[in-house]
Order: C-alpha cells, then structure tokens, then sequence
C-alpha cells in the first residue's frame, strides 16, 4: 500500500513540526501525485490533531491513520484523492473541494513562483483551474465530480506531470497560466464594475458582438449551468464555461452546452423550427450589414449535409458528436461574425490537415489561448492590456 521505510524516514527528519508543504514525498510514498501532500497532510492533522505527549510517534499515528482510513477505499488515485478532497460522508466533489488543491499547486510550483508575489490574483487563479476541471471533469453536469469521473478523465495524469513539467504553460488542460491570464483579461474587460459578474448586455460585447441574441438568451435561462443564473447574472464560473466553448466547438462538453442552448423546448433534439429561429437572427443581421444570406431551406440543407444527421428531420446530441465540423455548423446559427468567417475556409481543411500531418494539431481553443496571449502581450507593451480596469495595479498579474 505504501512505502512505510520512506514515510518513516520522513518523520524521523521533520521531527513533530509537520507543514503541509513539505508533505509531497510522504504523499509518493502513499502512491499518491506529490502535490495532493498538502491535502493529505491537513486530513491527517484535522482527523487525528497534534501528539498527545512526547511519548507518542508520529509515524505510527500517521501509518495507524492511513491504514484505517483506506481500508475500505478503492486503490484508485480518484477514490483516494476524492476522500482527501471532501467531507466524512459525501461522495462526490463540489467546486470549494478542489480549492485547497489548487492553492498548493499555486504556493509550490515553480513554474508558478511569479505569481506566487502577487496575492491579490491567487483567488482568480484557483477558481479559473477549478473551472476548468469542473468543465473537463464533470461529465454529468452536475456540478459535482464523483470518483468515476475523476478517473476516466485526465486530471490524474495532469496532477502527476506536475511532478515533472516545470513549464506550467504546458499544462494546457487545467493549469496553464497564459490560459488563465486569456480567461480572466476577457472577463475583467466585459465586467465594467468589477464585480465579478457580468450581465447579458455586457457578455454582448464579446467577440465584437457576433453572438446571437436568442443564444444570449438562452444562457441567462440557465440553460447551460448546474443551476440558473440568479438575478440575470453570469458568475466568473460560468464565464469560465462559456468561453472555453465558445473558442472551441469541437469538445464533449462545447458541444453539449451549444446543444443545449439551440434545444429550445429541451426535448433532446434540435428541431428544423429551432434551427430555423437561430438562423433567422443570423439573416437579419447578415442583413444588417448589408449582405445576402440564403433562404432557410437552401442553408439547412448544407447544414444537414454537414452533420449527416440519423434523422433528417432532427439533429441529436449522438449526432453532433460524431460530426467532426461542429465549429462550423453552430458558427452558422449562434456567432455572425464566425459564420462570416467560416465564409472564407473550407471546413475540412483542418481535418485534411491533421490527417495528412499525421499528429495531434493544437485544439481551437489552444490556438485561440496562443494568439490572444500574444496580443495581449502587445497591448502590454503598449499599456493598453487593462485600459479599462479601475485603476487597480492589475499590471502585476503579467508575467
């Protein structure tokens, strides 16, 4: 179960003085990522408090602990990590759960040291990564991540890469930093009043406005969260959601959440009359501009040639899933400007791309991550990248 001669090594050298980040090796020793040492460190503590007198070892308390905590858990890092993670009695991880993890990973990375001498972003930090594992993770929707899900996803694989990547912008699943810095820079310019919610007039400006109005519609019903939006506001969570499907339609969970938000009588398909609705917003703003857009039944028709749905008269989730140019058919129902976009290429060309390269291309939303940073990165130079922040010395968030 563990390596008892290295943990017992441990305490021999830290003595009774036990600080959760030094913890990481007595966590390899248990077969566990050495960054969830904190998280097993602090179990520890808060379950079996300080010794009781000098008389009493710490390593044996410790190994008495593990072994009786364990007995009855499955062997998996997710069934382990997810007990560590949450409460006596609960099952399942909520977003809160996750924090303390990420604040280790934050305070002991290297990779991270610089934003480590910047306190007042570490929250934005941690509750963007804790997004972003809900988003991968959480297949179920349901704002809680159980033990199967945490081990047929890839967080596990990420936390025990940590060990090993000290780049955190490698990290591009969960812990990238230019990711982070791309998420939260989008929002902080939307979010006029820094409250750290935005409005539906407010994520309207993003993207220079290219999003249909019914499907701004649809995400302040709360059609695409674990629960609805209060008030007609959008929480940085959701941002967090909302952003990395908007950049990459191509994801499980992209896909799922455009779904959702094009279902609009929630009776799992999308219908011809639904299609219809969205499109015909796109038409009036093609018009807008000054441009001449198909009638319906023309454009549908390449839709349908597109997706090769099972049932011509519907359009499932099963079917999306195995269409490989989803970007490019709900570009044409929900973002005018990328529908224009999509004008001007071929939509098979990426994949031709891949296939003839014969490895993995970036995804949409790491190409998207690359050159925003990049641009925010002139701004920078420029001192323009927080022209609309508050007046905050938000400079220091740049690395």
């Amino acid at each position: 179960m563990a390596d008892w001669v290295v943990v017992q090594q441990f305490f021999r050298t830290h003595s009774r003085v036990l600080q959760p980040v030094d913890f990481g090796p007595v966590a390899k020793a248990c077969k566990l990522p050495e960054y969830v040492g904190g998280v097993l460190c602090r179990a520890f503590q808060s379950q079996c408090g300080a010794p009781q007198s000098a008389k009493t070892n710490p390593f044996e308390q410790f190994k008495t602990w593990f072994c009786g905590t364990f007995f009855q858990i499955p062997s998996s890092i997710a069934h382990r990590l997810l007990h560590l993670l949450t409460p006596p009695g609960r099952l399942d991880a909520q977003p809160a759960d996750f924090q303390p993890l990420i604040q280790d990973i934050l305070h002991t990375h290297p990779g991270l040291q610089f934003l480590q001498e910047s306190p007042e972003f570490h929250a934005r930090y941690v509750e963007t990564v804790v997004a972003r594992i809900f988003y991968v993770v959480n297949r179920s929707w349901s704002g809680r991540i159980t033990a199967k899900e945490l081990d047929r996803s890839a967080f596990i694989d990420a936390l025990l890469l940590l060990e090993e990547e000290q780049d955190i912008n490698k990290m591009q699943d969960f812990f990238s930093y230019e990711h982070f810095y791309v998420i939260y820079t989008s929002f902080w310019k939307l979010d006029t009043d820094h409250d750290l919610c935005i409005n539906r007039s407010e994520l309207a400006r993003y993207g220079d406005e290219g999003l249909s109005p019914l499907a701004l519609d649809r995400i302040f019903q709360g059609t695409v969260a674990a629960a609805a939006s209060t008030n007609d506001m959008l929480s940085y969570h959701e941002f967090v959601y909302f952003i990395l499907s908007e950049e990459d339609k191509t994801s499980p969970t992209a896909i799922e959440y455009w779904f959702r938000v094009m279902d609009l009588d929630g009776d799992g398909v999308i219908s011809l009359y639904e299609l219809e609705q969205f499109y015909n917003q796109q038409k009036f703003r093609l018009t807008e501009l000054g441009m001449d857009a198909l009638a319906f039944e023309d454009h549908v028709c390449a839709m349908l040639d597109l997706v090769h749905p099972t049932n011509p008269a519907v359009i499932t989730l099963r079917d999306l899933k195995r269409c490989k140019q989803t970007s490019s058919f709900f570009n044409n129902f929900l973002n005018v400007n990328k529908f224009l976009d999509a004008e001007e290429k071929d939509p098979f060309q990426a994949q031709r791309e891949k296939e003839e390269l014969g490895y993995q291309l970036p995804s949409d939303w790491e190409m998207f991550a690359r050159a925003e940073y990049d641009h925010l990165a002139l701004e920078e130079e420029n001192g323009d990248a927080w022209s609309q922040s508050s007046g905050d010395d938000d400079d220091d968030l740049w690395s």
